[in-house]
């Protein structure tokens, strides 16, 4: 019996090793990938969303207010944003979600915008009013289907990624903005994902 378990014995530890070695890459152990539903919304418009498995929907539409709505998500960043760290590592940033409106871009009422935007928010430790960067594009005015966009790639000193890094001691947050109902039905966050 001693001679059937020792051989098993070591391929077990062998392929547990090789396991190891073939999963856990840096770039596999730090990235956070987050569902949309860790998310909260603009609580005084619950009706205009749903939740459900697949994210979070816009659900505004006409001919009672349909308007774009924004959802709100906490951005996880071990290596930064939190007390005594010496700034954010964070450079990718990926959302990912559908986008169901094709109408132009409004660009002076996000409300009635019809691309996916989004930005990012810190708030002080004290408790001081949230500051945000650029809103960026992740869909086009006319574009429809998934989208999964890395708004790292927007480098400019106020764009959502070099913002967060700027601004390590704060609680950073990712604000994503879905545009109203639109001819595919509503648009929605699936969620994001960081590394």
């Amino acid at each position: 019996m001693t001679q059937v378990l020792k051989p098993i014995a070591l391929f077990t530890a062998a392929c547990a090793g090789s396991f190891i070695v073939a999963h856990a890459t840096p770039a596999q152990a730090s990235r956070a990938i987050v569902h949309a539903s860790a998310c909260t919304i603009e609580t005084e418009y619950n009706a205009d969303y749903k939740i459900s498995a697949n994210g979070i929907a816009n659900a505004s539409s006409d001919p009672f207010g349909a308007r774009a709505r924004r959802v709100y998500c906490p951005v996880p960043d071990e290596n930064g944003n939190s007390i005594n760290q010496t700034g954010s590592t964070l450079d990718v940033l990926y959302v990912s979600g559908i986008d169901n409106n094709n109408d132009s871009p409004n660009y002076i009422n996000l409300e009635q915008d019809s691309r996916v935007i989004a930005q990012t928010c810190v708030r002080s430790y004290s408790g001081a009013a949230a500051i945000c960067s650029n809103w960026v594009e992740l869909t086009s005015g006319t574009y429809t289907g998934a989208f999964d966009t890395n708004i790292a790639a927007f480098t400019g000193t106020n764009d959502p990624v070099p913002f967060l890094k700027s601004h390590p001691d704060y609680y950073p947050v990712l604000l994503v903005n879905l545009p109203k109902s639109g001819i595919y039905g509503w648009s929605s966050l699936s969620g994001f994902s960081t590394f």
